[in-house]
């Protein structure tokens, strides 16, 4: 069969438009999107084997790859019926990458589990409105998706049918092919339309063996025993794992009670079983960042065919290739031109994904071993997989020592963090009993002891498997249990010594066997590591290979080393308490002195191994200061590798070594320091850490004493002020941090002028950072000359930030086109450049700017927008703020509970820095939600005291005046605004809180009758009287301008001119489908319309207030309920029937 060469259509659905007319400019408009329709063929031919009933986990493994097939190809499911899905994409090469996606899972289930799935897929190509930007499915129930179940349901189980249209239009792709099916009549269409069957390469069939740390039996005198109830558990978790969940479980105990051969033996199990087993571990000597997770992936990267893995990465392997080298071996990967900020969230996303999408097809077990020495980083990583949201048959197992994890520990706090959204299954391994400790004896010694002398080899040993069979070994050497008479009166010893002096009287004997030479091998490897290989200890030793063997032989022997399983040439101590006992019974200097051997022996063997220099400088920092200059070298190294590998926490520890040492370095300059200092200041940002980083930053700064040293003062400037490429100069929120202005200026006075990239991003900051100041005029000067110098630069990436410090400086009511206009450039840059980061700003502002302009439409398109972006980058800030939009969106339409709950998930999402920026912005919003529907006690009250005492400013007082307003407290609320209101209105500053303030402060003014203040307001919001008010970026809206506007007309008493202003806010209120927003305004023109007293007012007054009391009472708005039953008491008209105190 020939493969259709097709060439580039003009037209492809394909080649996606940006600029006008996309979501950017805010409207809508007809284009082609592809529909595909997924369904499971007919009961009789499904899931053969199971009978008439279909297997419910098999059922389960089909939904949630066509669920992970839909997300990664960047699908919009619309419609479930059943089985049948209807999704639409964006382009007909993605609808096929989706299609063929769901074929593969369901022919690697069909390998590895009984019964068959057999989906059938139909695609159809038309035209609809942008799936990405669309929020009503029934915008796509039309004629393409008719069509596209029609191609469905004459598919066969197994393949997919799709129209000429779409076989025409897909992009050229050499692993698929399409042959002619027959022409088929399709609804709409008048003639019969030719399909065809699309065909691809099938799935790979090998499954991963099991990695070789758990393939081989530990080594030791006795088989598995006991452990029956958890094995039981486990085995119990991994049946619900299997059927299609997410579950992590950690096997905890003290050192050597045996979780790594329960983990062994259970994961054996679960490969014979048909599971994909993965593996890694922690070391008390990190070696590369993310190790356990490096380990597992770098063995499932190189046995999985490449194909699949491309599958299962969504066609996008770059981040994971941050991690695994080796995978740029196995699959095409292009560099990634995100910003760097996003990098760590979308290599966690990415190896999420990958599990998730390899779990689909046969479930995973990924068993973490030592995580009580894994690195913050690692922990970080295995939240993010524990959390994230994609359907997965996955369980994974982590071990660790419960006697090293206290309450501060990071594992622990990892678990607490996981545990509020995620339930974290525990098994406790303690002793063994009895009846195992003789099983274990019988089958190393060959006969059953008494139940005394079991029982005190349990008491003496605490049931610790590892020392138990030390004991034995060491009873059976002996010849002591050979004597069955002595051994049954319990002459065993005292029992009254504690385990770490057994283990070091353990390691004494053990050594007290070993010649001298194999005592100083051990030595040598206990300063290694808890791993140590061949060649280091013979470079080290000056020793042949072959003796250095046979010295170990003899280690081997004393059970005191074993081999590493799969690793030739790398042995390991049998337990990580012999490596302590025999480095911490060496003398400091001799510690030193084999450190700085071990190190340069590292130099000799591996010269210019990236792996090697966290290893380096560890060893050289453990020299006494011998090495000074070497532990500054390697350790920046590390660090800038940590930092590359976006293990942000180990480039910490890395840096903080290089600088702790460089006092040390009489050749270290102050630039060395400076440089360190801010390369320390962008990690410990990263971290999450913002204290420190400024600490940094700021030291950093004060070692820029060179004239040379101009880029590294303006790196420092710039740390300072946030993270990322827009920074976080809004901190502390409301006033000038001056502190950041000084260095911003020094910076710009000693940047060069050919620098002109740092010099647009100086000017930019400085500009943000001077927002809160008086002097507007400079701050827009500062802001033009960095977006002037931009565009003369002409580096799109450059235009967008200055784009965005344009944005931020013009931000407040009087600059609306030029904001929106900067907004919307924004947006087409970050579309040309494909960079995610500059889109998501561009659409906080769209969003922003939309709320206080546009239909409810426009700005649910660039909620839209926003939620896609986030989602696809799986950013836990970003997922957060989606969700306070979504919040603000709750707010407006009444569903107030749905509100709270997500301004709850809004705060979960956050971590790192982002956890304070997340806290303080949902106490505003929750403040400003709970005083907008009046429901006050005491202790918002003083919560909004001290947020008015922290934040300078008006909004923040003004928040509490209207607190004390509407509880009654009149006179310490005029008190409040007497002492916060200057004496002439119009000199409030007219920033981004402006509009917000203002609304807040009309609603007090006309609770209070402070009629004084109600001329001034209406002459100051007039000119903004089709517009909303917001409160900052919109966390809260109040709702029309006009709505404030005739609530001060009412109170300086010109009901006509309120009742103008009353009816369009009742109208744009119903056009924002907000029923609280009306239910105000209703209630508002009521009292003007009563006011006024007109032929008709009162009929039409009581009626609003009728529908006002009724829809506060249903939506939960208690103050506005009381206060239209307290105007219909007084309404001339009103009678007590009126007044129902329920709906």
């Amino acid at each position: 069969m020939m493969q259709r060469q097709l060439p580039s259509h003009p037209g492809s659905a394909d080649a996606r438009p940006t600029g006008p007319g996309s979501a950017a400019s805010g409207r809508r408009t007809p284009r082609l999107a592809c529909f595909m329709v997924v369904d499971l063929a007919e009961p009789d031919t499904v899931l053969e084997g199971f009978g008439e009933s279909r297997d419910e986990t098999s059922r389960t493994a089909y939904l949630a790859g066509l669920q992970n097939a839909v997300t990664t190809h960047r699908g919009r499911e619309l419609l479930r019926q059943g089985d049948r899905a209807l999704v639409a994409f964006a382009t007909p090469s993605a609808a096929l990458a989706c299609a063929v996606s769901i074929q593969r899972a369901a022919q690697r289930h069909d390998r590895t589990r009984d019964g068959r799935l057999d989906p059938r897929i139909g695609i159809q190509l038309g035209e609809a409105v942008d799936p990405t930007s669309a929020t009503d499915h029934g915008e796509y129930v039309a004629q393409p998706a008719i069509q596209a179940r029609q191609l469905c349901e004459a598919a066969l189980g197994g393949h997919i049918l799709v129209s000429d249209l779409v076989s025409a239009l897909a992009r050229p792709d050499a692993s698929l092919s399409f042959e002619r099916a027959g022409l088929l009549e399709l609804a709409g269409a008048t003639d019969p339309v030719a399909t065809f069957e699309v065909h691809y390469e099938q799935a790979a069939g090998a499954r991963p063996p099991l990695p070789p740390g758990l393939a081989a039996r530990p080594r030791g005198r006795c088989s598995f025993v006991g452990r029956a109830s958890e094995r039981e558990r486990l085995h119990a978790l991994w049946s619900m794992a299997a059927s299609g969940q997410r579950r992590l479980v950690f096997a905890v105990g003290e050192p050597g009670i045996g979780k790594s051969r329960l983990a062994a033996e259970f994961a054996m199990a679960a490969h014979g079983d048909g599971a994909v087993v993965l593996a890694g571990r922690s070391f008390e000597e990190a070696i590369v960042p993310y190790q356990p997770f490096v380990e597992a992936l770098r063995q499932y990267v190189a046995d999985c065919d490449p194909s699949e893995l491309q599958a299962q990465l969504g066609g996008e392997p770059a981040p994971l290739a941050t991690l695994v080298p080796e995978l740029a071996e196995r699959l095409p990967v292009r560099s990634d031109p995100a910003a760097a900020d996003g990098e760590r969230h979308r290599l966690f996303d990415a190896v999420a994904r990958l599990l998730s999408a390899a779990s689909l097809s046969s479930p995973v077990l990924l068993v973490l071993d030592d995580l009580q020495w894994a690195d913050p980083a690692t922990l970080l990583l295995l939240k993010h997989v524990v959390l994230d949201p994609r359907p997965a048959s996955l369980l994974i197992l982590g071990l660790y020592r419960d006697t090293d994890v206290g309450p501060s520990h990071p594992l622990a706090q990892l678990q607490a963090d996981v545990e509020r959204d995620f339930t974290i299954d525990r098994v406790q391994l303690g002793g063994l009993e009895d009846r195992d400790v003789a099983s274990m004896f019988d089958e190393m010694v060959g006969w059953s002891p008494p139940q005394s002398v079991a029982r005190e080899l349990r008491d003496d040993t605490e049931g610790n498997p590892f020392f138990l069979t030390e004991f034995i070994a060491q009873l059976d050497e002996s010849g002591v249990a050979a004597d069955r008479e002595r051994m049954s009166r319990g002459l065993l010893g005292s029992g009254d010594l504690d385990i770490p002096t057994r283990v070091r009287e353990f390691v004494a004997r053990r050594l007290g066997r070993l010649s001298s030479e194999a005592r100083e091998v051990l030595d040598v490897a206990a300063v290694v590591g808890t791993e140590f290989g061949l060649e280091i200890l013979a470079a080290v030793l000056d020793v042949e290979l072959d003796d250095l063997v046979d010295r170990l032989d003899e280690a081997l022997e004393a059970n005191l080393v074993v081999e590493a399983a799969g690793r030739p040439g790398t042995y390991a101590f049998a337990h990580a308490l012999f490596q302590a006992a025999l480095h911490e019974g060496q003398s400091i200097n001799r510690r030193a002195l084999l450190h700085a051997r071990v190190a340069a022996a590292i130099e000799t063997l591996q010269p210019d191994d990236p792996d090697t220099l966290s290893e380096l400088a560890r060893h050289y920092a453990l020299t006494a200061g011998r090495y000074a200059e070497k532990v500054v070298h390697y350790g920046s190294a590390a660090g800038d590798r940590a930092y590359t590998q976006l293990a942000f926490e180990d480039a910490v520890l890395e840096y903080g070594r290089a600088l702790d040492a460089l006092p040390l370095v009489a050749s270290a300059g102050e630039r060395t320091k400076a440089d360190l200092l801010v390369r320390l200041g962008e990690a410990q940002t990263r971290v999450g850490d913002a204290t420190a980083a400024k600490r940094s930053f700021l030291a950093a700064t004060e070692s820029c004493v060179e004239e040379s040293s101009h880029d590294i003062l303006a790196r420092a400037a710039l740390g300072y002020g946030g993270t990322g490429k827009f920074g976080a100069i809004f901190d502390p929120f409301g006033v000038v941090n001056q502190t950041l202005v000084d260095l911003l200026e020094r910076a710009l006075e000693t940047c060069p002028a050919h620098e002109e990239l740092t010099r647009v991003r100086l000017l930019g900051w400085l500009a943000q950072a001077l927002y809160w100041s008086d002097d507007k005029e400079r701050v827009l000067a500062l802001s033009r000359e960095a977006l002037d110098s931009a565009r003369r630069i002409g580096d799109p990436t450059v235009i967008a930030l200055a784009l965005h410090s344009w944005h931020v400086t013009l931000w407040g009511p009087d600059h609306v086109p030029e904001l929106r206009a900067a907004a919307e450039e924004m947006l087409i840059l970050g579309r040309s450049l494909g960079d995610q980061d500059i889109e998501l700003k561009a659409y906080t502002w769209l969003v922003t700017d939309a709320l206080e302009t546009d239909s409810l439409e426009v700005v649910d398109d660039y909620i839209a927008g926003f939620t896609r972006l986030a989602e696809e980058l799986h950013r836990p800030y970003l997922l957060g703020y989606a969700k306070a939009l979504g919040a603000t969106r709750a707010h407006l339409e009444g569903r107030f509970d749905e509100m709270i709950r997500l301004m709850g998930e809004q705060l979960a999402r956050a971590e790192g820095a982002d956890a304070s920026r997340a806290q303080e912005a949902h106490s505003w919003q929750m403040a400003l939600f709970l005083l907008d529907l009046g429901r006050i006690d005491d202790a918002l009250l003083d919560d909004l005291a001290e947020q008015s005492a922290r934040y300078p400013g008006l909004s923040f007082g003004v928040m509490s005046v209207l607190a004390h307003a509407i509880v009654g407290r009149r006179a310490e609320a005029l008190a409040e605004l007497e002492r916060l209101l200057p004496d002439d209105l119009a000199s409030i500053p007219r920033d981004c809180m402006w509009s917000g303030t203002l609304a807040m402060l009309s609603r007090a003014v006309c609770k209070l009758g402070a009629v004084g203040y109600a001329r001034p307001l209406y002459d100051l919001l007039a000119p903004f009287a089709d517009r909303n008010s917001l409160w900052g970026s919109g966390f809260i809206v109040f709702g029309p301008v006009s709505r404030f506007l005739g609530m001060l007309a009412t109170a300086f008493d010109e009901p006509g001119r309120a009742i103008a202003h009353l009816e369009d806010a009742l109208e744009r209120s119903a056009g924002l489908r907000s029923p609280p927003l009306a239910a105000r305004a209703g209630t508002e023109l009521a009292r003007a319309l009563l006011a006024r007293g007109a032929e008709g007012d009162e009929v039409r007054a009581l009626a609003l207030l009728e529908e006002a009391r009724v829809a506060a009472a249903g939506l939960g708005m208690p103050a506005l309920h009381e206060e239209t039953i307290d105007l219909l008491r007084v309404a001339p008209g009103s009678s007590t029937r009126t007044i129902v105190e329920s709906p």
